[in-house]
């Protein structure tokens, strides 16, 4: 049985302000039902229809393609060498101008 939710429920599952949620909601097209004025009135949206949105905006997420990460520049670690090895590094490296 679905229920009604009001803004501040909706914003507590999208993790963010009820204005933000709200205009969430409507850019994937979900209406909300007004209520009228008064205490219990207002907008309010019907819980499936939000979880259908969440899911929506979850699957537009996952396909869209990633770029591509730049591969780390090869470093030459002088930690692990032993003072032998250090010395023939820096005597075959070239020297600073």
């Amino acid at each position: 049985m679905d229920k009604f939710l009001r803004k501040e429920e909706i914003a507590e599952l999208f993790g963010c302000g009820h204005k933000k949620a709200c205009a969430i909601l409507k850019k994937l097209g979900v209406a909300s039902v007004d209520l009228g004025r008064g205490r219990n009135g207002g907008p309010r949206w019907l819980e499936s229809a939000v979880h259908a949105a969440m899911l929506k905006m979850h699957s537009q997420a996952q396909a869209a393609a990633q770029p591509a990460r730049r591969k780390p520049i090869a470093t030459i670690g002088m930690a692990g060498m032993n003072v032998n090895q250090l010395a023939a590094y820096l005597d075959n490296a070239k020297p600073v101008q």
